[in-house]
């Protein structure tokens, strides 16, 4: 009987650990949607030599954008870990999801002012901001080993 409640319980960690990497996936995705919504509606982004340097690329707006950028993803990356460890303390496997959509949202925010640079700014270098949002989503790729604390109690 207790072989079967164990079956249970680890087709239950496998079945919450694909929904996090759906949900994972579908938020590195988006942010790459925002490239091609970008290309469409402003087109003439994408001439020209986009590595060459502006006079507008040390602007305030630009280091301070930067900055938020950065403090996004730090606090992006310890409200998951905050959420992890409290999933893994009171066995609350939801904590798991929680931490990780709240950890990839604050790390889409620099896609975001990305879009708003390229839309309302004509800023070329518009990519930097995507860049740094899709790769703060792939670090916050799920951990097996998170939702296996969360799951099961461990006894020493």
């Amino acid at each position: 009987m207790d072989n079967h409640a164990d079956n249970k319980a680890s087709d239950n960690v496998t079945d919450r650990y694909r929904s996090l990497i759906l949900i994972w996936s579908g938020l590195v995705v988006s942010q790459l949607m925002f490239v091609i919504v970008i290309y469409f509606v402003s087109p003439q982004l994408f001439t020209g030599n986009m590595l060459q340097a502006d006079a507008g690329d040390s602007s305030p707006i630009t280091i301070a954008a930067l900055m938020v950028c950065l403090g996004t993803w730090i606090t992006g990356s310890i409200l998951k870990k905050r959420n992890y460890a409290a999933a893994a303390a009171l066995n609350e496997p939801n904590r798991i999801q929680a931490g990780l959509i709240v950890g990839c949202a604050f790390a889409e925010v620099s896609s975001i002012i990305g879009i708003f640079f390229a839309m309302a700014l004509d800023y070329q270098h518009f990519f930097i901001f995507n860049a740094i949002g899709v790769l703060g989503t792939l670090l916050h790729f799920p951990s097996r080993s998170a939702i296996d604390a969360a799951f099961f109690k461990r006894s020493f």
